[in-house]
C-alpha cells in the first residue's frame, strides 16, 4: 500500500487504540516484577528492568481515565520511544491487549473531532476507519508527557530486579 502509515492496535477495555508502529521498541508480556513508586501519579504502575534498563511503566486504562483492571493473560506492556527534547525517553505503556498491526491508507485517517470522543482531542492524531468501527489513533507525546514522568526515580532495588 503506497503512501501507507502502520499502526499497532490494542484494546482497553471495550475500546481499540492505534500507536505508530515507529513508537514502538518492543511488546512484552505482563508477567515482569514491576515496581511501585511511592509518590508517582496515579496512572503510574511502577518501574520495571528490561534488560537492565528501568522502564517507567503507565497504566493506561489509568491514564485515559477508565477503572483500573488486573492483570490477565492477555495483558501486555508496549514498549514506545518518546522524543523529549534531543533525546529519547523510553516508557512502558500497560494495555489489556495487543490487537494486530494495521496498514492505514491517509484516506481511511479522519481528523479528530472537537468532542465526541473519550478522549480530549489533543490526545488523538486521527480516527481511523474499519469495518467494526472506528481505532483511536493516539498522540504518543501527548498521553505519555515527559513532565509527568520525569522524576520518577525506582527505588534502588528496582535497578537491580530482573
Amino acid at each position: 500500500m503506497s503512501g501507507a502509515d502502520t499502526y499497532l492496535t490494542f484494546h482497553l477495555h471495550e475500546e481499540i487504540f492505534g500507536l505508530e508502529i515507529t513508537r514502538v521498541r518492543e511488546i512484552v508480556e505482563y508477567d515482569r516484577a514491576v515496581t511501585r513508586v511511592p509518590r508517582t501519579p496515579a496512572f503510574m504502575r511502577g518501574v520495571m528492568n528490561l534488560r537492565g534498563n528501568v522502564v517507567p511503566v503507565v497504566d493506561m486504562n489509568r491514564k485515559l481515565g477508565f477503572a483500573e483492571r488486573d492483570p490477565t493473560a492477555d495483558t501486555c506492556v508496549i514498549i514506545i520511544e518518546i522524543d523529549v527534547g534531543e533525546e529519547t525517553m523510553t516508557v512502558g505503556a500497560m494495555v489489556d491487549g495487543v490487537e494486530e498491526v494495521l496498514e492505514l491508507a491517509p484516506e481511511d485517517i479522519l481528523e479528530a473531532p472537537p468532542a465526541g470522543t473519550l478522549l480530549a482531542p489533543e490526545l488523538l492524531s486521527g480516527l481511523a476507519r474499519r469495518e467494526e468501527g472506528f481505532v483511536m489513533l493516539m498522540r504518543v507525546e501527548a498521553i505519555l508527557a515527559p513532565g509527568e514522568l520525569a522524576g520518577v526515580e525506582p527505588p534502588p532495588e528496582a535497578q537491580t530486579r530482573t
